[in-house]
């Protein structure tokens, strides 16, 4: 099998070998999936191994063409285990609660990929974690967010040892097979066609303790996700630099000589580093207020007014601009839609 380990948007190929793992009910082996693609169980089996974004792509659309199931993203994310991240997974499940493990899985999922971002929004008594998913691939992006979404809150669970529920929200049309499938989701909702991807819960969650929580397995753990995200070095790192400490700025929107000035940059370079990421700082604030605009929105005790003051605009005029770049509705009008 050829080595893949230098693309760091590629996938795990642990996950590969689940989608290969499913097909059993089908009676479709793994060696059926695998056939005239040059990979292998064994050389996916090495700790290390990773595949490209397309091949993993080219994978899922053989599996679902071998079993005729369209929905391998979902029945993926039920099956989901915390495990199956690796030490990521092992520094979240014994992390002391769930929102510390949130943040685990935020900062780290570069780790997984680097086509992958977790975002963590905490508005009074909601939560959202937005996901990213940096690819045009189909059926693979639609897929991958399904399982995420429904894989977290099937891992809350079993982590927390209670029963959860939130709210799915995804980009994408509905697809025609969700409807199978919605008796098994509880009391979990699922919308499509939103302007963002993400899971809406009571933030109230984040403060649930974890049946593993183990302080010193957590450190080990973390210990090593450390070394590996220093491995890919600060440059890959920056925009979720910015981001953190836009989020724990406490004097209001910093600015970007504030950010600059906490990561010991100059503007100019903190802008060319962003630039080689494909990003911004006007682009990461940008994301950010979205993200809590359509949090508080959802809140009917605030005006649109007070929601725009919260996110720093200094009138209306300007947020509503803003949200209708982001939504293509005005804040009012998403509100009642």
């Amino acid at each position: 099998m050829r080595s893949f380990q230098r693309d760091t948007t590629a996938l795990p190929a642990a996950y590969v070998l689940q989608v290969a793992d499913m097909l059993a009910p089908w009676q479709v082996s793994a060696e059926q999936l695998f056939r005239d693609s040059g990979l292998t169980r064994d050389a996916l089996s090495a700790p290390s191994a990773r595949v490209p974004l397309s091949v993993a792509n080219d994978m899922l659309k053989k599996a679902i063409a071998l079993t005729g199931e369209p929905a391998m993203g979902l029945m993926l994310g039920m099956q989901m285990k915390v495990s199956h991240h690796g030490y990521i997974g092992f520094a979240a499940m014994t992390a002391r609660n769930v929102g510390e493990a949130l943040l685990i899985a935020e900062r780290f999922a570069p780790l997984r990929s680097t086509a992958v971002d977790l975002r963590l929004t905490v508005e009074d008594d909601a939560a959202a974690l937005s996901l990213v998913f940096d690819t045009d691939l189909e059926p693979l992006r639609q897929m991958a967010l399904l399982a995420v979404c429904v894989g977290l809150i099937q891992m809350g669970a079993a982590i927390t040892g209670k029963v959860l529920s939130g709210r799915g929200e995804f980009t994408f049309p509905k697809p025609d097979y969700v409807d199978r499938f919605l008796p098994m989701l509880g009391d979990n909702v699922v919308a499509f066609e939103q302007p963002v991807d993400r899971v809406i819960f009571d933030a109230a969650y984040l403060e649930l303790p974890l049946v593993m929580a183990d302080a010193t397995a957590s450190r080990i753990a973390l210990e090593q996700c450390e070394r590996e995200l220093a491995a890919l070095g600060e440059h890959a790192q920056l925009a979720g630099r910015v981001r953190r400490f836009i989020d724990e700025f406490d004097k209001g929107v910093p600015s970007l000589e504030d950010v600059a000035s906490r990561l010991h940059v100059s503007t100019r370079t903190l802008k060319r580093q962003l630039a080689q990421q494909g990003t911004s700082f006007s682009d990461i604030l940008d994301d950010i207020r979205e993200q809590k605009a359509l949090l508080l929105l959802a809140r009917k005790d605030l005006s649109v007014e007070q929601v725009a003051d919260r996110l720093g605009y200094s009138d209306v005029a300007n947020f509503t601009r803003a949200f209708k770049r982001w939504t293509g509705q005005t804040p009012s009008g998403w509100r009642k839609a």
